[in-house]
């Protein structure tokens, strides 16, 4: 399924046997291409029903819009959520040196990361996020 050099880490195995829902799909589409320039789509919704699957179908399908890079986070184990692991996730992915810098760069250090760059940040298992 490798499709180019795009840097990324999307869990290609969730959509073994994806068939979402394609009216979610279109609107996300819709979302990531409107001349609206969201700068967050938050997909809520009851544990199991799919959420991570659709929001990786539709990076996957966007592909080549993102050519600077598609970074998927989750919480480390069984932790909650925590900003240390978007910034480690950034470093594995892109190269970057994030995790080296004081902990109060973190949040400006990420921007920097997105900032005028076609890059999707796909934040997953948010509950208890400190």
């Amino acid at each position: 399924m490798e499709r180019s050099a795009t840097p990324n880490n999307i869990t290609y195995y969730r959509l073994n046997g994806f068939v979402g829902s394609r009216g979610h799909l279109l609107t996300l589409h819709d979302w990531l291409t409107g001349g609206d320039d969201l700068p967050a789509i938050a997909i809520s919704g009851e544990q199991g029903y799919g959420k991570s699957s659709l929001a990786v179908a539709a990076a996957y399908n966007h592909y080549y819009d993102f050519s600077d890079g598609i970074i998927q986070v989750s919480p480390a184990g069984t932790s909650p959520f925590r900003l240390y692991d978007v910034v480690r996730t950034l470093d594995t992915v892109l190269g970057t040196a994030l995790t080296r810098t004081s902990e109060d760069r973190w949040g400006i250090g990420i921007l920097e990361q997105l900032y005028k760059r076609s890059r999707l940040l796909i934040l997953d298992k948010l509950a208890g996020a400190t």
